[in-house]
C-alpha cells in the first residue's frame, strides 16, 4: 500500500463507520443518563444530615441509682409509615442523683441487641459472642469499638436523650 501523496484527497469515512460513532455516542449518553440517579442513590446518604432530637425516656423518680434498664424512644427521623419499626432501645443507668448513662442497644460488631446482666454486669450480644463492661468498653469478642453512648439529659422532671443514627 503507498501513502497519500499531497495531491490525493484524504478518504472519508464511510455511513458504516458513522453510525459505529454515533450508537457509541448514544450508548454512552444513556449510560450516563441511567447511571447517575443509581449512582446519586448509593452516595447521598452520606453526605445526608441525619436529624437529632431529644427524646423523652422517663422521669427521672422512676429510675434507682446503680441499676440500668432498657429504654424505649421514637427514633428522630421515622417516616409516617414505618409503625413500631419507628421505635428504637437503649440502655440507661443512673449514676448519681443527677447523672446518666444511655447506651446504644446495637453491638458495635454487627448490629445485633445486647442484653445487659444485671449479676455479671455486662452487656452481652448473643449473636457472636460480644461482651462489654458495664462502662461500654469492650471485654471480649468481635466487637472494635465500645457501645455507642447518647447525649443525655435532665429537663424538669423527664430525663431525655438526644437520637441520632448509631454508627455500627
Amino acid at each position: 500500500m503507498t501513502e497519500p501523496q499531497a495531491g490525493d484527497s484524504v478518504p472519508v469515512p464511510g455511513r458504516r463507520r458513522f453510525l459505529y460513532i454515533f450508537s457509541s455516542a448514544l450508548a454512552a449518553l444513556a449510560g450516563l443518563v441511567l447511571g447517575l440517579p443509581i449512582v446519586s442513590f448509593f452516595v447521598s446518604p452520606a453526605y445526608r444530615k441525619q436529624a437529632r432530637e431529644w427524646r423523652p425516656v422517663g422521669k427521672v423518680d422512676g429510675f434507682k441509682i446503680g441499676e440500668t434498664v432498657e429504654v424505649k424512644f421514637l427514633e428522630s427521623d421515622p417516616l409516617p409509615w414505618v409503625g413500631q419499626v419507628g421505635t428504637s432501645a437503649a440502655w440507661l443507668r443512673r449514676v448519681a442523683a443527677d447523672e446518666f448513662i444511655v447506651f446504644a442497644i446495637n453491638c458495635t460488631h454487627l448490629g445485633c441487641p445486647v442484653r445487659w446482666l444485671a449479676k455479671a454486669e455486662l452487656f452481652m450480644c448473643p449473636c457472636h459472642g460480644g461482651v462489654f463492661y458495664k462502662d461500654g468498653t469492650v471485654a471480649a469478642g468481635p466487637p472494635p469499638r465500645p457501645l455507642h453512648r447518647y447525649d443525655v439529659r435532665i429537663l424538669g422532671d423527664q430525663v431525655e436523650i438526644r437520637t441520632s443514627p448509631v454508627p455500627l
